[in-house]
């Protein structure tokens, strides 16, 4: 459903990359983005960056399922932190640091990061109906299978 929505960075594999990680490496991976900061639900920042953060779906209820992920992760030299997102907590944020000598250069690359936001946001936009056709598409799939369902 993330995907769907909210597409996948193009930089994604790179940032990967950077981290010496794979998709796979996550169990759920879902994107991978250069941040600014690091923000709680209420955008406020608990600590400044930049660093390497990793959208996935192994939160919440799934972080038992994941255990293995989580202690690698936590394990790996860059590893910072990891956050669920409250909007939906089977949602997690690993967060990496930046080698000090590429700082100036990820700085250039960095965004806001704010998770719950940017699910916010799309819902938002689905409710003023700015739709793509492949969500449209998607969406009259599963309400076909809702309605036959009862």
């Amino acid at each position: 459903m993330y995907n769907l929505l909210h597409g996948m960075n193009p930089l994604a594999a790179v940032w990967l990359t950077y981290l010496d990680l794979t998709a796979a490496s996550f169990g759920r991976f879902r994107d991978a983005f250069v941040v600014d900061a690091i923000r709680l639900d209420e955008g406020q920042v608990v600590a400044t960056g930049p660093f390497v953060a990793v959208y996935t779906r192994c939160g919440g209820g799934n972080r038992q399922d994941y255990q293995d992920v989580f202690k690698e992760m936590s394990a790996h030299p860059l590893y910072h932190s990891d956050m669920d997102d409250s909007f939906d907590q089977t949602y997690c944020t690993f967060y990496f640091r930046v080698k000090p000598e590429d700082v100036p250069m990820m700085n250039q690359f960095a965004q806001t990061w704010n998770p719950d936001q940017a699910w916010w946001d799309k819902l938002k936009e689905i409710e003023k109906g700015n739709f793509t056709q492949e969500q449209r598409n998607f969406f009259k799939k599963l309400f076909e299978q809702l309605s036959k369902e009862g």
